[in-house]
């Protein structure tokens, strides 16, 4: 592996210890700027050609100018990520490119990455691409071409209590995220309205501040939005002249601020306010903007404060760009998105994370850390950007819950990735939130990984406004209850510069309901703030459903990956090496460890034999094919056990059982235990030439299975196979039969198998004593030792959960119920569990 850069210092730091310090080493290779980076790449210079071609020189210019560098140190063979591009620069750049009347897109940006390769895909827009918003004509995004204008103005008007029906501008569709967001006010009022209040200096000019307000609002079309119900078109939004009415009062902030919550917006009324306050008590004036989020997102808020700033000031500023060409796009490839959602949950295997109380239970977020990840270096050497690395993260730590390669998870985009002019100055709300399915592939390099990440985020960006509520109507598997909310630091920064006309806020006047709060209706959301060189994180969790002490082992589970994957970048390294346990975790779980429970050296069989003891005529088995209590239980296994022994089966003996569910799972199950053998449980729906194989690995001799299983057992190879039913087990002469052997409680009671999903499945081999002491341990945390308790065997039989489920059940005296597939998926009543 080449070194991407060569940093000359004149001695290797290391520790007290004498080794290397590799921290200090990425101190110093993070503090050097891009400029500096890029002058000690190791490439040769023959290998950097300078820019040839126009279109390369204009690139090179617009590089420089959105990354912030000198012009004269970029090549055709550099890569934009790799100097220190994003997906934010990645939108400028192409907002700047099309000022110029060049065409290109962000997808574009991230799949040729190298300013030669970028050149060859520009090309020059045919018309001026300003003009394209011109192109879109009020009332036409309805696309009622046989109701007259003048009837939906009317319309219109009625539903907004509008004398004047020529004050409607514009009528057209709302978005999939308007239409969520205003359903829930409705259905919890209060929520998704933001007030924003700012504390006004004394040399602020307030007539020319409310001016300043006044002319931005007319300028911006979707602040003076109403969202209503037009039938036959469904939720609509109307643009309407002149909405807007300053309130100007005195009194006391947080009273003005509650008058304010219990005025709810919703269907029809405005979703704007503004107020002036003059509070005696602090002897202060606040400026309050109460505004739906129906309005507004993250981006463009700032770019409305800072309008109102420029106007105020007299600098020159230009209208954003109207919303309605965003909307103009979102009607566009409807079928296209259609299929590209359910491709994207076609073949997958999904658990949910995390698991709710209940399905009708609505989380609400109660609890929230906040955590710093510092001394960060991002990689750049492979064109993978700071959020493919936090979402790759974040997916491998579901993955690792869930114990699935499978999982979905929402992230929030800003949606201005689409190929719209003058996307990055839209105003109005384009964020949208999607399900993002990742596949976690073990046997993959970390490279490789990232780069599916990375490729799925850029295939997904045509398609980001579809909607939840369609894209879960397209697949019922892209529910999701985390949400991943990643930012730029230049939000922030953009934030602070906007509002630098005001002073800072109380603290008990700042609004905490903001969307990262309140609006958070997910079990876990994860915010994360990039930085040059780390992280902010901020989770917000349920503590119904996720505790205090599991958010913050979240947290900190979620920066162990980040840093693994971070100086993962070597192409040998592979996802099997990137785990989640840190060293705090190592501590917990040997202090959990510190004692260690002493064994219990007796035979499964000899535990079941005191409950059969104690109540032989008490219900052991409630199955659909029949019922067993522990005599009968006992009497068929031992019959069993005895035909075994006389077949061979003994201390040694491996014996597959190859059953659907069914009541003689258990039978055979105690039979082979008490003829000295170990058993190994098969699954009947896997695949035959699995079980085959199983089979094969054992050595097995002897097969127990059921009437219904004979052909399948039977090609599994095994010499003997014997049917276990009523017929093949009389128990009648059990009295008059040999003491069977003796067993070893350390001899090994069952063989369990791993799934072999990176290669060929292996046995762990579990011993009597193992499974005794587990009884004698577990039972209570478990909730088996109630004796009257009823344990339903809902796993299947590859799995060691059906061993616990028999064992555990049997040695409390408690009652197994076995269900058929049909009752297992539809129907559980009649077992009463």
């Amino acid at each position: 592996m080449l070194p991407g850069s060569l940093i000359p210092i004149e001695q290797i730091p290391v520790t007290r210890t004498g080794k290397i310090d590799r921290l200090q080493l990425k101190r110093i290779g993070a503090s050097m700027t891009l400029t500096q980076l890029a002058a000690l790449q190791t490439r040769s210079q023959e290998a950097r050609t300078a820019p040839s071609t126009d279109m390369e020189r204009q690139l090179q210019l617009l590089w420089a100018k959105v990354l912030q560098i000198d012009a004269a140190s970029i090549a055709t063979t550099d890569s934009f990520f790799q100097l220190g591009g994003n997906s934010i620069h990645a939108m400028r750049l192409v907002s700047a490119a099309r000022d110029r009347g060049l065409i290109l897109n962000v997808a574009d940006v991230f799949r040729s990455t190298r300013l030669g390769q970028l050149a060859r895909l520009v090309h020059i827009a045919a018309v001026d691409v300003s003009d394209e918003s011109a192109s879109v004509q009020p009332f036409v995004l309805l696309h009622a071409a046989s109701i007259k204008v003048a009837e939906i103005r009317a319309r219109a008007a009625v539903r907004c209590n509008l004398d004047n029906a020529e004050l409607i501008e514009d009528a057209l569709p709302c978005t999939p995220l308007q239409e969520g967001l205003l359903a829930m006010t409705i259905k919890r009022p209060g929520d998704y309205v933001n007030q924003n209040v700012f504390k006004l200096s004394g040399n602020i000019d307030v007539p020319r501040l409310k001016h300043a307000w006044s002319k931005v609002v007319q300028m911006t079309p979707i602040l003076r939005t109403r969202i209503i119900d037009l039938s036959p078109m469904g939720i609509v939004q109307v643009v309407i002249a002149n909405d807007f009415i300053w309130r100007v009062s005195s009194g006391n902030i947080q009273e003005y601020l509650s008058r304010d919550r219990q005025e709810h917006m919703q269907l029809g009324t405005p979703l704007m306010r503004l107020g002036l306050l003059h509070d005696n008590d602090r002897g202060c004036t606040y400026l309050i903007w109460s505004v739906h989020h129906a309005l507004y997102d993250g981006w463009c808020k700032p770019q409305i404060l800072e309008q109102v700033q420029k106007v105020y000031r007299g600098d020159v500023t230009e209208p954003l760009a109207p919303f309605r060409d965003f909307v103009a796009y979102l009607t566009q490839r409807r079928q296209e998105a259609d299929e590209f959602w359910k491709t994207q949950f076609q073949d997958l295997e999904l658990a949910a994370f995390p698991p709710l109380p209940s399905p009708a239970y609505q989380p609400r977020a109660d609890h929230t850390i906040e955590h710093h990840i510092s001394a960060l270096q991002w990689p750049r050497n492979h064109d993978i950007t700071a959020s493919t690395l936090v979402r790759a993260s974040w997916a491998i730590l579901a993955s690792i819950y869930t114990n699935s390669p499978d999982v979905v998870f929402g992230v929030t985009v800003s949606g201005r990735q689409a190929p719209i002019f003058g996307a990055d100055r839209i105003g109005g709300p384009t964020i949208a939130t999607i399900p993002l399915p990742v596949k976690v592939r073990r046997d993959m390099n970390v490279v490789e990984f990232l780069r599916q990440v990375q490729e799925q985020s850029v295939k997904m960006i045509p398609f980001e406004q579809t909607g939840l509520q369609r894209i879960s109507q397209i697949s019922e598997s892209s529910f999701f209850q985390t949400l991943l909310v990643i930012q730029p630091a230049e939000a922030d920064d953009a934030m602070r510069h906007a509002t630098d006309m005001y002073q800072s806020n109380d603290s008990d006047t700042e609004d905490k309901s903001d969307v990262l709060n309140v609006f958070n209706s997910y079990a876990v959301m994860l915010e994360c703030v990039l930085e040059p060189t780390g992280l902010k994180i901020r989770l917000n969790t349920d503590s119904h459903i996720v505790s205090a002490r599991q958010a913050r082992r979240i947290v900190e589970q979620f920066e162990q990956l980040l840093r693994q994957l971070c100086d993962a970048q070597d192409v040998q390294v592979t996802m099997e090496e990137i785990g989640a346990i840190n060293e705090r975790d190592l501590r917990q779980i040997w202090d959990w460890n510190a004692t260690i429970p002493p064994a219990v050296e007796i035979c499964v069989h000899d535990v079941i034999a005191e409950r059969v003891l104690q109540h032989p005529e008490k219900q052991a088995v409630c199955a659909w094919d029949g019922d067993l209590s522990y005599r009968e239980l006992d009497d068929l296994s031992t019959t069993l056990a005895h035909q075994l022994v006389a077949d061979g089966v003994g201390e040694g003996s491996v014996v597959p059982l190859c059953f659907e569910k069914s009541k003689w799972m258990p039978v055979a199950m105690l039979g082979v235990m008490k003829a000295g053998g170990a058993s190994v449980a098969m699954d009947v729906t896997q695949p035959e030439e699995r079980l085959r194989l199983m089979a094969g690995q054992v050595k097995a001799k002897v097969m127990l299975c059921s009437a219904a299983m004979q052909d399948l057992a039977a090609a599994c190879s095994v010499p003997l196979c014997k049917v276990v039913d009523a017929g093949q087990l009389d128990a009648t002469s059990v009295a008059s039969r040999p003491d069977l052997p003796s067993v070893n409680p350390a001899g090994t009671l069952c063989v369990v198998f791993t799934s072999g999903s990176t290669g060929t499945p292996k046995g762990a081999m579990l011993t009597h004593a193992n499974f005794s002491s587990a009884v004698k341990h577990q039972q209570q945390e478990l909730g088996y030792a109630p004796a009257e308790g009823r344990i339903f065997d809902f796993s299947s039989y590859a799995f060691d959960a059906a061993w616990s489920n028999f064992v555990q059940s049997a040695a409390a005296g408690a009652c197994l119920c076995i269900p058929s597939e049909a009752e297992r998926k539809d129907d559980t009543a009649r077992y009463d569990c």
